[in-house]
């Protein structure tokens, strides 16, 4: 039973200025160009830009599929085409492969609602832990 599809995970999201500040709290990354509207509308943006770890997290929300087992990724990586900006609503999708009984490829692509433009792409590999591996 390998290289075998699972569903498709969809995941919507409507990033806030909220958000943004918390990401920066948490994170320690408080970059003009993410948090001072006078200085990022002199950027090529003309606005400020969401950091781009912030809309990547919720490709962790794949674990949402497997309940009590635990998901732990691998290897990641990303490809940032477009910025996100506060007030996007973000449509996620992640598609998964089993390779192998714990091992799963994963691949996830973000667009923006309303233009469907590609905003990030990223693929990798997790493995599925049962429950009492998790600790």
């Amino acid at each position: 039973m390998t290289d075998q599809d699972t569903d498709p995970l969809s995941i919507e999201f409507h990033v806030t200025r909220d958000m943004v500040e918390s990401f920066a709290r948490l994170t320690g990354d408080y970059n003009s160009m993410h948090m001072n509207p006078e200085v990022a509308r002199r950027s090529r943006f003309r606005r400020t830009i969401v950091h781009g770890m912030l809309p990547f997290s919720f490709i962790a929300r794949i674990q949402d599929r497997y309940g009590n087992s635990h998901v732990t990724f691998k290897e990641l990586s990303a490809h940032f085409n477009k910025p996100v900006f506060i007030d996007d609503t973000v449509s996620l999708t992640i598609t998964c492969k089993k390779k192998d009984s714990h091992t799963f490829s994963i691949n996830a692509r973000w667009h923006r609602k309303g233009t469907d433009e590609l905003l990030l792409v990223a693929r990798g590999l997790y493995v599925l832990l049962p429950p009492k591996d998790r600790d």
